[in-house]
């Protein structure tokens, strides 16, 4: 967990099979900072948000060339991201995860979330598989393929 404005960079690592109410893989709150270059985060698991990325109060995160896969959490089972927080993956594949309710991101309160030149496929929720966003959130997709949700 990265707390209290807390910064960590990943390169060239695995985040895998880790188990935690919220932020399996990683938790971020009050500002903290995490970039992670050629990392997967596959096969963790949440009880509740976000069980490869969870992310609150303002805390920022970039992944370039990265992949999330085979998550699992009530909402967002690879990334979770709310209160101003601000999610960049460049270059990421989003791919098989599943969610009991909102699917593979769920970005809110006024949340942003950019992704370019990646993938998100074969994601799944029951109310939706790629992508849930809500209360002011902002998008950004661009050179990227969405398919299979």
């Amino acid at each position: 967990m990265l707390q209290d404005a807390a910064s960590a960079t990943l390169s060239t690592c695995e985040v895998l099979f880790n188990e935690a109410v919220n932020g399996a893989g990683a938790s971020l709150t009050h500002s903290s900072q995490l970039q992670s270059t050629n990392t997967h985060w596959t096969g963790n698991k949440a009880s509740q948000l976000g069980a490869a990325l969870h992310a609150i109060d303002s805390s920022a995160v970039s992944l370039q060339s990265s992949s999330l896969s085979h998550n699992q959490a009530t909402d967002g089972a690879a990334v979770f991201a709310t209160d101003a927080c601000v999610i960049m993956l460049d270059n990421c594949n989003v791919t098989s995860h599943h969610a009991q309710v909102h699917g593979a991101m769920l970005v809110s309160g006024n949340a942003q979330l950019s992704i370019s030149a990646g993938t998100v496929s074969h994601n799944t929720g029951e109310q939706s598989g790629a992508l849930f966003a809500s209360d002011d959130a902002q998008l950004t997709m661009q050179s990227m393929v969405c398919q299979h949700n």
